[in-house]
């Protein structure tokens, strides 16, 4: 009996150890990670709300006593600050306007050279990120007065671009809200991840759909859709005969015609199969130039992810997805 009660307590210790190894899937070498927070910002496109429209994270420029928050958009390659919206407070803060360079326009932003600040220091909720260059966006964002500046009210003041996590290794926890940038990847990870292009902050993941390997610009400011496309090309991925939904989106202040369409397709990334309801297209030219140009069908964005735990190594450009409960903490 104690034989069989030893064998019994020896498979026992033989499974938990079998499971413990099986779950450590995404543990940090120092087994400590400082997350920071965002917030799903939802607003109304057209006639329909949308929920998860944007990621929002709590910002804090050096000094400046107020609340601010800049979206996390990886569509765009530059960290910027909203030149309408922050201008006002330059005056109040000598320290930081003598760090702003409007002569050396060294960044373009939506085809416009812009200058910028020279190692300025900011928080993304409480993790401090010194001496960073970003970008100043000159005439973009909500205008604002001295008076509109609170220290109860929260204000939208810039855009968390790419080329923050040159070299790193980002990880983004969707259904807790939730990102994390690393120095290097998590231990048992290279094998979930795929190889990507990244090429000027632009983020090209290869996808197949329906057995054909594609490539998209994966772009977190896009949060509503699974596949954004152009007119032009996304009947071989749509229900051709499913009637067209058409809204009025805004992007970097202009409005467009925003059309949605059922669809059947299958798409596959490394070994996860997602079946999105609907892709979106717009009839704009520069756009689907670009994707001709950029050798892409079109962005994807986080409509399929809002379940899974997104790893993106900058450094070693590489993109995987797992489940919520394989990250052990």
């Amino acid at each position: 009996m104690k034989n069989k009660s030893l064998i019994t307590l020896l498979i026992l210790v033989l499974i938990i150890a079998y499971s413990c190894v099986q779950n450590k899937e995404l543990k940090d070498s120092n087994s400590n990670i400082s997350w920071i927070r965002f917030k799903w910002e939802g607003d109304s496109i057209g006639n329909k709300y949308y929920k998860k429209l944007a990621m929002f994270i709590p910002f804090k420029l050096e000094n400046v006593p107020y609340k601010f928050t800049s979206q996390l958009d990886l569509g765009a390659p530059v960290t910027m600050i909203y030149g309408n919206t922050f201008s006002p407070l330059l005056v109040n803060f000598p320290d930081i306007a003598k760090k702003l360079d409007t002569i050396k326009t060294k960044y373009v932003i939506q085809g416009k050279k812009v200058g910028g600040f020279n190692n300025i220091s900011f928080y993304l909720d409480t993790v401090l990120f010194k001496d960073q260059n970003v970008a100043f966006f000159k005439g973009f964002g909500d205008t604002l007065s001295k008076s509109n500046f609170k220290k109860d009210t929260t204000i939208h003041i810039g855009t968390i671009g790419s080329n923050l996590f040159n070299e790193k290794t980002l990880i983004i926890d969707f259904k807790k809200k939730r990102l994390a940038i690393l120095d290097s990847l998590l231990n048992n990870t290279e094998n979930k991840l795929i190889d990507i292009i990244i090429k000027n902050g632009r983020i090209k993941v290869p996808i197949i759909i329906n057995g054909e390997k594609v490539y998209v610009l994966y772009d977190t400011g896009s949060s509503f859709a699974s596949l954004y496309l152009s007119t032009k090309n996304w009947n071989r991925y749509r229900d051709t005969t499913s009637t067209l939904d058409t809204l009025m989106a805004t992007a970097w202040g202009t409005e467009y015609p925003l059309l949605i369409s059922k669809t059947n397709i299958e798409i596959k990334i490394g070994d996860l199969i997602f079946k999105p309801e609907t892709i979106m297209a717009n009839d704009l030219d520069p756009y689907y130039n670009f994707y001709k140009r950029e050798k892409i069908i079109g962005l994807m964005g986080n409509l399929l992810f809002y379940n899974k735990i997104l790893i993106i190594d900058f450094k070693n450009k590489k993109f995987g997805l797992i489940n919520e409960g394989q990250l052990i903490e």
